[in-house]
């Protein structure tokens, strides 16, 4: 489906008992990237639409796999797509 930015970002910033700043506590202030995870502003929608997928079906690893994986498995379609429109819409470093 295709992805709302505006709700993405909404989603980012208070994704379920995440809430406050879900992604950017461990994915950095406009998710550029911290010491425990990842950059993701910049990236592509489908990359992280890929991601986020595989993570919910449990066929991502890495070193935080398992605490994406609790997050992917409460996403429907239409969340990874917002999440990802909304990541891509961000600029990168």
């Amino acid at each position: 489906p295709a992805g709302d930015a505006a709700r993405g970002a909404q989603l980012a910033q208070n994704w379920g008992e995440y809430g406050g700043y879900a992604c950017a506590g461990c994915h950095g202030e406009g998710l550029r990237g911290s010491d425990v995870a990842p950059a993701l502003a910049g990236r592509t929608a489908a990359y992280v639409s890929e991601r986020l997928n595989a993570y919910r079906a449990g066929t991502a690893t890495g070193p935080n796999a398992a605490q994406m994986q609790a997050v992917a498995t409460t996403m429907q379609d239409q969340d990874i797509a917002d999440l990802s429109a909304y990541v891509a819409s961000l600029p990168g470093k």
